[in-house]
């Protein structure tokens, strides 16, 4: 049975899925940190109009970055939270907001409906019909995601109803409250982050925080959404969440430089400026091994395990990867194989994913939040 683990570590909200005995992707999310997504009143501070930027100040004391010149000094206007700052980079907002539920996405704009390009023509031209009038009357553009296309019409139309109707409530507050209020509050980041880990498959999600726990067993709230799940508080005081499923082993290994395999060999993680550079080390596991076979089989293995320390880590970026050389093609297509097989269970999107002339494996996996290390890092000071 796959689980979602929420629970507290170093000050952090650690979930993670455990699945096969192990942890096999997780993320480390401040609670107190503002989501992104998050829609706030904000003043517009600093114009730049050499880069057609401003900055804004989003909250007493806090200041982000906005990229347009439409607005000028003292304006107020609704932003949404994009990126959240690092470093001494500040946070960067977007006139543009845009609202999802589990099947839409939607933003304002001139009624324009675009939908999910692996849907059949026949079922794009149904959502088209069906949304386009409340779409236009309402002036939003809508994309229609791909799980839209096991979802009966109801469904579709309450969830493009309930946007609407958030989009009509955050007007009415621009217009109503004062400046730095919150206009809309996203689901908190791991909440969401739990919701694709069920995404990929867990029957049981369980937690030792009292809170999230009443949260995510409010059906009236229903954050699970379709999501058959059953939801438990863990009470064992003799042993805490955290030890039983080894969060703080797995978390320290990942900041390891080198992942030791059952076979003996190495993975060797090394990051540079422009990318991050991984070796299969296997000089103590091959003396007297050198078959094709042999060769495919601890790359496979290292292939797993390298899919898995990218999620565990939260490598982003260009990734290069050397492998054992093989003499075979078919070898090659099953390590190819057994690579994309694992990209399809990331909840963040890899592409690119090819051997060079050299025979080095390449990919591009998105950003979407702080490395493990660089999270790390930045808690330390």
């Amino acid at each position: 049975m796959n689980k979602v683990i929420i629970t507290q570590y170093e000050g952090f909200v650690f979930v993670g899925l455990f699945e096969d005995g192990k942890i096999t992707d997780m993320g480390l999310f401040d609670p107190g940190k503002e989501a992104i997504g998050t829609v706030y009143l904000c003043d517009i501070k600093d114009r730049l109009p050499n880069i057609d930027a401003c900055f804004v100040n989003y909250s007493d004391g806090k200041k982000g970055f906005l990229k347009s010149s439409e607005f000028k000094n003292g304006d107020r206007v609704a932003l949404q939270l994009k990126n959240e700052s690092v470093g001494n980079k500040e946070p960067i907002f977007s006139d543009k907001i845009e609202l999802a539920s589990n099947n839409l996405i939607a933003k304002k704009g001139k009624g324009i409906i675009k939908v999910s390009a692996k849907l059949e023509d026949k079922l794009k031209q149904h959502f088209i019909e069906n949304l386009s009038k409340p779409a236009a009357e309402n002036k939003l553009d809508i994309i229609v995601r791909t799980s839209a296309k096991d979802q009966p019409d109801e469904v579709i139309l309450h969830e493009l109803n309930e946007l609407i109707d958030t989009f009509v409530d955050i007007d009415f507050k621009a217009e109503t409250r004062t400046v730095h209020s919150i206009l809309y509050r996203p689901l908190d980041e791991y909440i969401s982050y739990a919701i694709e880990l069920l995404k990929i498959g867990a029957d049981e999600v369980i937690t030792d925080i009292f809170e999230i726990y009443e949260f995510l067993s409010d059906e009236s709230k229903a954050p699970f959404g379709k999501y058959d799940v059953t939801v438990s508080f863990y009470q064992d005081g003799s042993v805490p969440l955290s030890l039983l499923y080894k969060i703080g082993y797995t978390v320290n290994c990942a900041l390891d430089r080198k992942v030791l395999l059952k076979s003996g060999a190495e993975l060797v993680f090394d990051k540079t400026e422009a990318m991050t550079v991984v070796d299969l080390n296997t000089a103590h596991c091959l003396k007297g091994r050198n078959s094709e076979e042999t060769f495919l089989k601890i790359n496979i293995e290292a292939g797993k395990e390298l899919m898995r320390q990218l999620k565990l880590r939260n490598i982003s970026g260009m990734v290069i990867v050397d492998f054992i050389n093989m003499r075979s093609k078919d070898s090659y297509k099953a390590l190819m194989d057994e690579i994309r097989m694992r990209a399809s269970e990331d909840t963040v999107k890899i592409d690119n994913i090819s051997f060079s002339k050299l025979m080095l494996l390449e990919m591009t996996r998105q950003k979407k939040r702080l490395p493990l290390a660089e999270l790390m890092r930045c808690k330390n000071g």
